[in-house]
């Protein structure tokens, strides 16, 4: 016999083709029911992106929530499990830099599985962040532009010694020596998810292995403007104070215009969920750097 509906009074709106869905009607303050959590975890592993409007979320209960997808890894400041992405410096990280499309960290062999942000403080004009999935151009794919793409292995870097770099295309030239790098399938499957995923993004993908130059830049290029970042395959959030959105790190990429303090105060804090610490790893790979 057919498993008995499970009960929720949750409203789950889809907000594109490519990924993210809306959901109202629960309270995340309040302690999850298990038919709740499994419907948001269900709507997680379809849409990628989820977004909560008006929620008042303390920074544990956050946390708490975070923790339904998995291990929370401590980000902040004397091993805090939130941090902040904001504009006013002593608030927290990336201040009022544009920041072009990009995977957290996937640039490491285990990039963040997970990211939560929640508006504390938003300008009175409004800010955006713009997002891409990273499965649907797969998808969408004819099968002989799928196959074309099979073996190919991409370069991703890293640059922390000139972090303005972070709104360029690495493509357009070769990363600074010192840089951070790993190669790895172009096409890859998502380890907890039944999909294929793109491995490249503005930010990071330096050049495709093993192409010339030219080709090279003409197949990112493609991918990019006719894939990745066409408006189809792109979701836009304008966000309002009290929203959180959560996405899957692997399944989709962000980036955000320039958010000026002059503007106003920018500040979301910043959940990561992951199996193992990226920011670890990073340190790890940067002392190796500065010793080797």
């Amino acid at each position: 016999p057919d498993a008995p509906a499970r009960m929720t009074t949750l409203r789950i709106e889809p907000l594109c083709d490519a990924l993210g869905a809306r959901i109202e009607g629960i309270d995340l303050a309040a302690p999850l029911s298990d038919d709740d959590a499994d419907a948001i975890l269900g709507a997680f592993e379809r849409h990628h992106l989820l977004v909560f409007p008006q929620q008042r979320l303390a920074p544990e209960q956050q946390v708490a929530f975070c923790r339904r997808f998995g291990t929370v890894q401590p980000e902040g400041p004397n091993g805090a499990d939130w941090t902040f992405v904001s504009n006013r410096a002593e608030r927290g990280i990336l201040e009022e830099t544009a920041i072009s499309f990009h995977v957290d960290f996937l640039f490491l062999e285990h990039p963040v599985e997970a990211i939560c942000l929640y508006a504390e403080t938003l300008p009175a004009g409004g800010t955006r962040t713009r997002s891409a999935s990273n499965a649907r151009p797969l998808e969408r794919m004819g099968a002989q532009e799928r196959r074309a793409l099979d073996g190919l292995v991409v370069r991703n870097v890293a640059d922390f010694a000139h972090p303005q770099q972070d709104i360029v295309r690495y493509r357009a030239g070769p990363a600074p020596p010192g840089a951070l790098a790993r190669e790895a399938p172009l096409v890859r499957r998502h380890p907890r998810l039944p999909v294929d995923v793109l491995g490249c993004c503005h930010q990071q993908t330096e050049c495709l292995v093993g192409l010339s130059d030219a080709d090279s830049a003409r197949l990112l290029a493609q991918l990019f403007d006719e894939e990745l970042y066409a408006e189809h395959n792109v979701h836009e959030h304008h966000w309002r104070e009290g929203d959180l959105v959560i996405w899957d790190n692997l399944a989709v990429q962000h980036g955000r215009p320039a958010a000026r303090l002059a503007d106003g105060e920018r500040t979301l804090r910043r959940v990561t969920v992951s199996a193992t610490s990226a920011v670890a790893a990073l340190m790890e790979a940067l002392g190796a750097r500065a010793t080797g």
